[in-house]
């Protein structure tokens, strides 16, 4: 059996501020828990990631979750992910990867 939309929703704005409060912690720890070129990218992993679950949250809300949908928004943040990897893997290409995976309000 299927969720209702109402708790879909719920479950992906949960999601969502749960990486936001994990971002919060990593960002007023005393410490730098990781090195630097993983802590860079850190921030526009979770702002992606949070911004999906986001998306996720309000499209189960309004009930427009569709097949399409679901493909579009999750081979998009994959690819960022995959980019973002890349892009410390190779330790290139990060600034560019940071700007490609930065969510865009529409006009």
């Amino acid at each position: 059996m299927d969720a209702p939309p109402g708790d879909r929703s719920l479950l992906w704005l949960a999601v969502a501020c749960g990486l936001w409060g994990w971002r919060g912690l990593a960002y007023y720890a005393p410490l730098v828990p990781l090195a630097p070129a993983l802590f860079e990218q850190f921030n526009p992993l979770n702002v992606l990631l949070a911004a999906a679950a986001v998306s996720a949250s309000v499209l189960s809300l309004l009930n427009a979750w569709t097949p399409r949908l679901h493909r579009v928004l999750w081979i998009g943040t994959a690819a960022c992910v995959a980019g973002l990897a890349l892009s410390i893997a190779f330790e290139r290409g990060g600034l560019a990867m940071r700007a490609i995976s930065r969510p865009r309000a529409s006009s």
